[in-house]
């Protein structure tokens, strides 16, 4: 009995041995395999001076994956919408007032010789003035005054001769008037005779060329030179009887 019983402690002793390994290897294991609690995050408040991130994101934006983007998305986001502008309604288009128009003076005129004056002055009948007759003064020259018994009366017959009744061109130089109001013209016939320049070619007018009326001054005095070497009318030798105006007084059209 004695070692029986001494057997039996021993079998118990181990027995309690092994439940109290197999107790530590469970509560081992489990510990093992538990996993650890992530530790607790505190929330803080925001103060009135912190800025938040998801304040900076664009609107509709997770900021958990804005997070993993990087600060490049932040800064590429598109700015924040302002207020719709306005449309300015489109200005109709104003056409530029039209500048009244300033008609220039014909170079020219036609018309009817319906009276000589002198050797330099005639009177026409314009077509564009059909109801008035004007009074021309021939450019350029210079016939004798008109005394009877003079080469003046020549000179004004020979004009005569030439205009009267005939139809006329009357082309204008700078000037279109004198200071009487006697039209300024270089007067042509139907086929082309050039009259002031007649008159000085034959000797029945001298040149007076006064500007700024002096487009054909050249040739005049061209013409005055060949009379005067052929002696002819004024250019005679001897002179015929003539009385002239006085140049200072030619030279302002009083006459």
């Amino acid at each position: 009995m004695g070692r029986i019983g001494k057997n039996v402690a021993n079998i118990a002793a181990f027995v309690l041995a092994l439940a109290v390994i197999y107790g530590l290897w469970e509560y081992t294991g489990r510990l093992v395999e538990k996993p650890e609690k992530p530790p607790a995050v505190v929330q803080q408040e925001p103060s009135k001076g912190d800025v938040l991130y998801s304040d900076i994101l664009p609107a509709g934006t997770n900021p958990a994956v804005a997070g993993k983007e990087g600060p490049a998305d932040v800064q590429d986001a598109p700015a924040e919408a302002g207020p719709p502008e306005k449309e300015v309604a489109p200005v109709p288009h104003q056409a530029e007032p039209q500048q009244p128009s300033v008609e220039t003076p014909a170079q020219e005129e036609y018309g009817r010789c319906v009276d000589v004056y002198d050797g330099d002055t005639i009177t026409v009948r314009l077509y564009s003035s059909p109801q008035e007759l004007t009074k021309v003064r021939l450019i350029g020259v210079d016939a004798p005054e008109l005394e009877k018994g003079e080469f003046g009366e020549t000179a004004g017959y020979y004009t005569r001769s030439l205009l009267d009744g005939h139809k006329v061109k009357l082309v204008f130089d700078k000037e279109r008037y004198d200071k009487y109001g006697r039209l300024l013209a270089y007067v042509y016939l139907e086929d082309g005779t050039f009259v002031n320049a007649r008159l000085v070619e034959e000797g029945y007018a001298r040149v007076a060329s006064i500007p700024p009326n002096t487009a054909h001054a050249d040739e005049f005095e061209a013409l005055q030179a060949e009379a005067r070497k052929e002696q002819r009318g004024i250019w005679a030798d001897p002179p015929p009887l003539s009385r002239w105006r006085e140049y200072r007084v030619l030279e302002h059209w009083i006459f």
